[in-house]
Order: structure tokens, then sequence, then C-alpha cells
């Protein structure tokens, strides 16, 4: 109902204050959507549901991200959802955007249940703990370090240009730090506009340069998200529809992408997890009935694209 909508919306802005209108807009029309999804069976997200939600999002100016902003710009517009990890204090916790706006979250998470990747096995939702949305900037070349196992990624406007150039044979940070250095004609240019595909971020990638209004998606995963607690898991999935995986499914899940996608394994190990991330894994809650059948909307390119902006910010592990 309309009146529920605004009310939510209301208390979010309030929350928030003055600056907050635009998110609360977009909270407003992602909770159109939810009513809209469950007024009828086998409706899915697409991608005008989100374009209209993220055109109502008021992207914060990161200027933390360094390894992403192009040349001659001094921020990104670029922000952390779901399950972020603060540096400072190794804790993990919901993002704060996640927090005051969670159908806008639970948005997104169904728009890959109901548009996942290529070998995504049947009947199952692929692995991750957070969300990075991004708009309207071609990312620099640079590997991501600050997340896990395989991303998905997806593009989605009316733009011309901004493919994913990418480095599948990118030796890492170890045999080659400077990533300027990786020759031009190695790289493969993917195109991932209303596609999900599944990426492995540590190797280079860049976005193009690109015309006209262009989202990006990264679905990806932080360190240490076993350590994840039980209530955040139960806030996570009841509030927001995000279900922060057990590490064996996750590494299962991730190993068939692999050999469906003939990814190779990262080509450098990330450093340790701080001792607090290392303990045994923990499962997560029995979740409810999941989507039904997902075609899957990606064309197989043998090698798979890393997305822009998957890796963390100093400052996107948000304020709690």
């Amino acid at each position: 109902p309309q009146s529920a909508v605004a009310a939510a919306a209301k208390v979010a802005s309030a929350k928030l204050g003055p600056g907050s209108c635009h998110c609360k807009l977009a909270e407003m029309k992602a909770l159109q959507t939810l009513s809209w999804l469950r007024r009828g069976v086998g409706r899915k997200v697409r991608d005008h549901h989100v374009m209209g939600i993220l055109d109502a999002w008021q992207f914060r100016k990161n200027d933390k991200r360094l390894n992403v902003i192009p040349e001659g710009e001094r921020h990104v517009l670029s922000e952390m959802l779901g399950l972020v990890r603060i540096r400072a204090y190794a804790k993990l916790c919901m993002a704060r955007k996640s927090s005051m706006f969670p159908s806008v979250t639970k948005v997104l998470c169904q728009y890959l249940r109901d548009n996942p990747p290529a070998g995504l096995p049947h009947g199952t939702d692929f692995p991750y703990t957070t969300i990075c949305i991004n708009k309207d900037y071609a990312a620099a070349r640079h590997r991501d370090k600050n997340n896990i196992g395989l991303s998905v990624v997806r593009a989605i406007g009316e733009f011309e240009g901004g493919r994913l150039r990418y480095w599948p044979t990118d030796p890492g940070h170890r045999e080659l730090r400077n990533v300027r250095l990786l020759e031009e004609s190695e790289a493969i240019s993917l195109d991932v506009r209303g596609s999900s595909v599944v990426v492995d971020s540590t190797r280079a990638h860049e976005v193009e340069p690109f015309s006209g209004k262009r989202y990006s998606l990264v679905y990806f995963t932080v360190p240490g998200f076993e350590e994840c607690p039980e209530d955040l898991r139960f806030r996570l999935s009841s509030t927001c529809g995000l279900y922060v995986p057990d590490a064996s499914s996750a590494e299962q899940t991730w190993a068939t992408l692999r050999a469906f996608g003939g990814l190779r394994e990262a080509p450098s190990k990330r450093p340790p997890c701080p001792r607090k991330f290392q303990s045994p894994r923990v499962k997560r809650p029995r979740r409810g009935e999941r989507s039904g059948d997902s075609a899957a909307v990606v064309a197989s390119t043998g090698s798979w694209q890393e997305g822009e902006g998957a890796d963390e910010d100093e400052d996107s592990d948000e304020d709690a």
C-alpha cells in the first residue's frame, strides 16, 4: 500500500536527516517493486526496476578508493550495501545505508537471484556478502584486494562504450606490482551490459571510456565473513534478503563456477586475515524458499570479467 511505503520512507528519512531525500525516494521505489513482486507468480526484478531505484539513489562522493578513481578526478560515486567490515576495529556490521534503507538492498539481492550468471547450478544462489553500486565513472586499471572468492558484475543504463578490459593472464602483484606495465595486447574487452558475469577481481581490469548514464553492481564477499555473528546474519536475511553464506558451500559454488568458465585460481595468495577472523566455519541460518527458475542471461566468454569497484575502500566499511 502506498501509505505503508510512505510511512517507511518517512522513518528512514528522519533517521538520516534532510540530505537523505533521494535515498528516501529510492526506498519508496524499492518498496513498490517488492509489492509488485508479491502480487504475481513468476514476476522477476528486471533492469528497468533497478534503473528506477538507482536513478533516485543519492550516491555519496567517495574519495577513499584511490585505486579506481580516474585520472584528474577527486572522487567516484560508489557505495557499499550489505555486510561491511570496519577495518579500524576488525568488526563486521550492516552497511549504514542498508540499515536505513533495507528495501533497496532487498531488491538488489532479488535482482541477482532473478538474473543469475551462467554456470550457476540449478537451485543454488551465488554466494556473496556485499553489493557495491557505482555510477558514471570509468574505473582506472586496478586489482581488487579486499574481497575473496569470486564476484558477479552487471552494468545497466543507456550508454555507449563502457566495456570492461581484463587481463586474464595477469600474474598478480607479487610478480608485477604496477598494473600499468601489463601489455595492452594481453587484455580482452568484455561487455557486461544487462549480463550477470562471474569475475575474479584479483586480476587487473579497467572500464573503457563511455558516454551516457552507466550503473554497475558488483556482488562480492568480504574477508572474515565466516565470523559474522548469528544475530547479524539474521538481521541481514530478514530485513535485506541477503544470506551470508557458510564458507564450505561458498567454496564449492565458486569451484563449480571456475570449472564452468575455465577460470584459474587467483594469481597470488592474499595476506592472511586478521586473527579475529580465523575461526571455525559457521553455518548460515536456514533460508526461506528460493526463487524459481531463472534463465542465465550471460553468453559465456570462457574468460570471465572482473567487476570494477569490488574491493572495499577505507570508507566503504561505513560508520556503523
